[in-house]
């Protein structure tokens, strides 16, 4: 407990306060490996995990981040691993003297979630159990929606959170047979040696002034975005500078927050034997390109 009586992205000192060993690197790709020993922060289980960032080989500007966990335990656990980056698109303005990116310039973002359901929490943030409709809600991003069209609404669960800071319950796709990621990536190579997409992102975040875009796939089961509502405590960032209240967004793919305590949700168990590993990619296409998903590829396999 951490957070109240709650556990807070892992415990007291969670997994990003560590220095992980980097195992294996080359130019385009790094993984990195940490051990977490038994119950560490309370959780049961001597915890080898591993994450592999891969740069896939891009031309004409375009970009392709892949994110691979795995995990593997000697004993029964629970595992929940994300990436917790924050995104700008937008950066910083060389014109009015910027210094650091502006939460009005995150607020101005264009995001889509494809998600028809949200997960509501209690005052604390904890899950009520539940898949409430986004119909009707701020929770809304179905289609291309300003960030900051709905953020300040008199809305119960915005008040709760200083913003969004919740669970998105991504449409149902088929289930794959391993544990960790449940979902078809949604990103694939072909048999000709080119990396497509074979369907519409998981989430969408778009800087309308520069065109920058952000297309996120994931095999998790949902998308939990925050929009940075209590920054503004932690190191400084990019030149030095502190890093302000909503300066920044997060799409942390993961399973669902509390999962091992809410019947409902996937199970995020962990057993001796098992290998828990799910893949994310970023993929960043070339804003002086206009392009669909559909039968389109950027890049060569790896």
């Amino acid at each position: 407990q951490n957070n109240g009586t709650a556990c807070h992205h892992g415990g007291p000192v969670g997994f990003n306060q560590f220095t992980w060993d980097v195992v294996e690197s080359s130019p385009s790709s790094a993984t990195l490996r940490f051990t977490s020993p038994d119950m560490d922060q309370g959780f049961p289980g001597r915890l080898t995990t591993t994450v592999e960032y891969s740069l896939l080989p891009v031309g004409n500007s375009a970009a392709a981040l892949s994110v691979r966990f795995t995990a593997e335990t000697d004993k029964t656990t629970v595992v929940n691993l994300t990436n917790h980056a924050y995104w700008n698109l937008a950066g910083v303005s060389s014109s009015s003297g910027d210094k650091c990116p502006l939460p009005e310039k995150m607020l101005d973002h264009m995001v889509s979630i494809a998600a028809d359901t949200f997960v509501p929490t209690d005052d604390i943030n904890i899950p009520l159990g539940e898949f409430r409709d986004v119909e009707g809600t701020p929770f809304d991003f179905r289609e291309l929606t300003r960030i900051g069209q709905r953020i300040e609404e008199d809305d119960e669960q915005l008040k709760i959170a200083a913003g969004y800071d919740h669970n998105y319950a991504l449409r149902e796709l088929p289930t794959r047979n391993s544990c960790g990621g449940t979902r078809a990536l949604g990103i694939s190579c072909t048999e000709g040696g080119q990396w497509v997409r074979d369907r519409p992102a998981d989430a969408v975040a778009k800087d309308i002034i520069s065109g920058r875009t952000l297309e996120v796939y994931t095999e998790e089961p949902c998308v939990h975005f925050y929009t940075g509502n209590y920054l503004g405590n932690e190191p400084p960032g990019k030149g030095g500078m502190p890093i302000a209240r909503r300066a920044g967004f997060c799409f942390e793919t993961q399973h669902f927050t509390d999962s091992p305590n809410q019947a409902g949700f996937p199970s995020v168990k962990l057993e001796p034997g098992q290998t828990w590993k799910t893949e994310t990619i970023f993929w960043m296409p070339d804003p002086n390109r206009v392009d669909s998903w559909k039968g389109k590829s950027w890049c060569g396999c790896m």
